[in-house]
């Protein structure tokens, strides 16, 4: 699968800001972290609108996701090491037919 139109979040101010204020429509946002972890990858989703995550290895390999997160949300964290983030809007994951082990580019 490929992503073709998103935002990178590849600085701190961009990772700290993420999608808060938004509105549901937002374009997906790409978080990169500067190593593959399970602590650094951990967000939030306070004043955020609802949104899928999808957690990638560095590999860009799917290792896990979490479809209409909720605002206000204290702690959202992958089950694997994680390089990147994909928020996207509501139906991101389902629409794509998002699995663990899937191959993601942008």
């Amino acid at each position: 699968m490929r992503i073709e139109k998103f935002v990178l979040a590849d600085n701190t101010l961009r990772r700290v800001v993420g999608i808060m204020f938004k509105d549901k429509n937002f374009i997906p946002l790409i978080f990169i972290f500067p190593k593959e972890s399970i602590l650094l990858p951990t967000i939030h989703s306070f004043f955020c609108p609802p949104f899928d995550a999808v957690y990638l290895d560095k590999y860009k390999k799917v290792v896990d996701f979490y479809e209409n997160v909720p605002p206000f949300k204290l702690s959202i964290s992958p089950k694997f090491p994680s390089k990147y983030l994909i928020e996207a809007p509501v139906g991101f994951i389902s629409k794509n037919k998002i699995k663990t082990g899937v191959s993601i580019e942008f």
